[in-house]
């Protein structure tokens, strides 16, 4: 194994761990910092197939931004369509088809999960040692879940658009209790992301609502069983969620202009959103809340924990007093638990700070982590009034966000003529800021869906771990509230340029690159699916035209990279593969250079 070390090349800064193995040949596994321009093309298109090819390469953007990775034939469809409707018209009628795909509790997380745990007979509190073979915990069921329904799944932005939610408004099996085994209580995790799947094209406003009432939450940040303060007794609400619920779910630490640039007194310092005051008024509104009744008990006190209904407001525990809140908007006094928490959701959500602050997290989990100041205030202009004097429309700012320039018109597609009168496509980023690492989860992901993997259970459905061993970035395995990554992260020994963050950077250790690209590694040449599931990936696609070593990799470079594999990998790629005379192999040195490329690392 090589390390490599930093390189600096002028104003890129690209940090590269490279692993040598087959043929005495490094493939780079991952570029990990921005800016990072790709260079690269699509050699040898024909001059009827120019046009349908760029729309591909557009296509393929597209699905990587909006999808857990698109398959061939995701990519192909689309590019169709805009050849007979126009990019943006099928783009837009492919966000609306995702819209119109309803969530039922049919196809929820809990109900899967549920549903695979009583097919394979077993109960969801069942030990190791009482599951017959069984030698993991029955808690994986929900990364079972997770998985399966990320790769099989019709309703791909829906579920990034939750993938998103759940890494602003945070909940963790570690921590807090909320794994526990005894009477299914983990599935309340499960509960919460379905809780997001519902609402992820409603409206902020619900979402914080039901965030805040839900059982899991109320168990993470401590508000739960949350009662009134005696001070005389030295009693006072917990102000956790009172702290988080501003700090990281709602308007952040500091005012923000529309365009996400903080606001600054006359002085030039920055503006404090709320204070401790603040937070105490919020935590006095959130008291009174206990667990649904369950089990034919209703009492505030000894409600046994229920993951599986909102919470119940008991007003003999609110703090009805006078509370003074954002904007110096005052609660008055004598209102009832659940009228002074829809007043002060209310006052939250109708803060200024809302619309740029999530718009530039929602902007960082889709597309670029480093949008422009133009980028997000067209997001929060939307969130602010979707047009039609709604605030709050996650339809109209997730649609914003995919559509909006920044991010479609990203790439500089040049095609030249080549002597035998065919085209080479050259791909490049136009802004060197622009982009994001791909989140490690989503390069999973995006390999499993477009190497059609297949799970090997009778019943079709995958049964792997979270691979949070492998990615740092399980499902419902953040390390803290503030999720596996700050969003304002910045790897201060590599950035040279003080005003770029790289979030995903924080968890690309040495050790997980490492641990990842022998991953990849090895479910190639396995053609296995890893991570506990016994399941397949299949190549057979690329085996069949690995006799083509320019077609291959064209292929590949369109399915995972939309044409931004750079020319001196893409070059050493076709070296290696036409010195190599099986197409299994062929296909297996292809697929395993550009998944552990620095081009596909690096969303363009």
């Amino acid at each position: 194994m090589t390390y490599m070390p930093c390189l600096t090349i002028g104003h890129k800064t690209v940090i590269r761990l490279a692993k040598n193995f087959m043929l005495s040949r490094c493939i780079v596994t991952a570029a990990l910092l921005f800016p990072l321009t790709a260079l690269a093309f699509l050699s040898d298109v024909p001059e009827e197939q120019r046009d349908i090819t760029v729309k591909r390469i557009k296509a393929s953007q597209f699905l990587h931004h909006a999808t857990f990775g698109p398959t061939f034939a995701d990519i192909t469809s689309l590019a169709g369509r805009m050849a007979e409707i126009g990019d943006n018209a099928a783009m837009y009628e492919w966000i609306n088809q995702q819209y119109a795909m309803p969530f039922s509790a049919r196809q929820s997380y809990e109900r899967l999960a549920r549903n695979m745990i009583a097919d394979d007979g077993f109960a969801i509190d069942s030990r190791a040692a009482d599951t017959e073979g069984l030698d993991y915990g029955i808690q994986n069921y929900k990364h079972h879940a997770w998985w399966h329904r990320v790769l099989r799944g019709d309703d791909q932005l829906r579920q990034r658009t939750a993938w998103a939610l759940i890494q602003i408004l945070v909940i963790s099996e570690n921590g807090m209790g909320l794994n526990n085994r005894a009477q299914g209580h983990w599935l309340g995790i499960l509960n919460y992301h379905d809780m997001l799947m519902r609402h992820a094209f409603g409206n902020y406003r619900d979402i914080l609502q039901d965030v805040t009432l839900h059982p899991a939450m109320g168990r993470y940040l401590s508000h739960v069983k949350n009662r009134k303060g005696d001070p005389a007794r030295g009693i006072f609400p917990d102000e956790n969620y009172a702290r988080e619920v501003l700090q990281l779910l709602s308007i952040g630490v500091y005012a923000l202009q529309q365009n996400g640039n903080f606001r600054r007194s006359a002085g030039g310092q920055l503006i404090e959103t709320y204070d401790n005051d603040t937070i105490r008024n919020f935590a006095r509104v959130f008291t009174g809340l206990s667990y649904a009744p369950s089990n034919g008990r209703d009492n505030f006190s000894r409600n046994p924990r229920y993951m599986f209904a909102p919470m119940k407001m008991y007003d003999d525990f609110h703090d009805k007093g006078e509370k003074t809140l954002l904007n110096n908007i005052v609660l008055p006094a004598g209102q009832s638990g659940m009228d002074d928490i829809t007043a002060a959701l209310d006052n939250i959500f109708q803060h200024e700070n809302v619309p740029p602050f999530i718009a530039r997290l929602l902007i960082q989990r889709f597309t670029t982590s480093n949008p422009s100041p133009a980028y997000v205030k067209a997001v929060a202009d939307k969130f602010a009034d979707d047009g039609r004097g709604n605030r709050g429309n996650m339809r109209a700012v997730i649609r914003r966000i995919l559509m909006h320039p920044e991010a479609r018109n990203s790439l500089q597609i040049t095609q030249t003529r080549k002597s035998n009168g065919r085209y080479r496509f050259t791909v490049t980023g136009k802004v060197q800021s622009r982009g994001k690492l791909r989140e490690p989860a989503l390069a999973l992901s995006a390999m499993y869906r477009a190497f059609r993997a297949e799970a090997a259970h009778p019943d079709g459905r995958f049964r792997p771990f979270s691979g949070g061993n492998v990615t740092n970035q399980g499902a419902f395995q953040a390390p803290s509230v503030f999720n596996f990554y700050l969003p304002g992260y910045q790897p201060a020994e590599l950035l040279e340029n003080g005003t770029l963050v790289a979030p995903e950077f924080q968890i690309y250790t040495p050790v997980m690159v490492n641990t990842l690209s022998n991953f990849i590694r090895t479910r190639v040449r396995q053609r296995s699916f890893g991570l506990g599931e016994a399941g397949t990936i299949n190549l057979s696609g690329e085996e069949n035209i690995a006799a083509n070593a320019t077609r291959l990799l064209d292929r590949l470079n369109l399915l995972l990279s939309y044409g931004t594999l750079n020319n001196t990998v893409m070059r050493q790629l076709r070296d290696t593969i036409v010195s190599t005379p099986k197409p299994e192999l062929r296909a297996e040195l292809a697929v395993m250079g550009l998944l552990t490329s620095p081009d596909f690392a690096i969303m363009e």
